[in-house]
């Protein structure tokens, strides 16, 4: 009888139905709005606007890009190696967010997934 995974459990309920916490929001909204002001100073709008207004903002706006993207390469860069992944409790009555080592995160995802 097949009685599930045991390897990670929730440390507050003790249920053995986790599932890892997917991260990097942050690193991914960098880039979107980099490449959004990217795009935008590159001049999508300076035809309909006119060259005279959008040439400083599409200048502005590409500087803006420029940093932005970079400074989310940097971030993503500068992250040492992760010691801990996080879980959260599949549990409707749970829903515990908690934090299992590398190791034990490693063998779950490479038994179970």
């Amino acid at each position: 009888m097949n009685q599930g995974q045991q390897l990670v459990t929730c440390p507050k309920c003790g249920s053995s139905k986790v599932s890892p916490v997917v991260g990097g929001i942050a690193w991914g909204i960098f880039m979107i709005l980099g490449g959004l002001f990217f795009g935008v100073g590159l001049g999508l709008w300076i035809p309909i606007i006119g060259w005279l207004i959008m040439i400083p903002a599409g200048i502005i706006f590409m500087i803006i890009g420029i940093i932005t993207t970079i400074s989310s390469i940097l971030i993503k860069l500068g992250r040492k190696t992760p010691t801990h992944r996080k879980f959260r409790c599949s549990d409707k009555d749970c829903l515990h967010g908690f934090k299992v080592d590398i190791d034990t995160a490693k063998e779950y995802e490479a038994k179970y997934n």
